[in-house]
């Protein structure tokens, strides 16, 4: 159970983190 709340945890992080990625902040 303790994996598969990892994996939803980097998940969200990845959603969230996705959008902002694309704009020029990333860099």
């Amino acid at each position: 159970a303790k994996g598969k709340e990892l994996e939803f945890v980097r998940g969200k992080m990845f959603v969230e983190i996705v959008p902002k990625g694309n704009s020029v902040d990333y860099n």
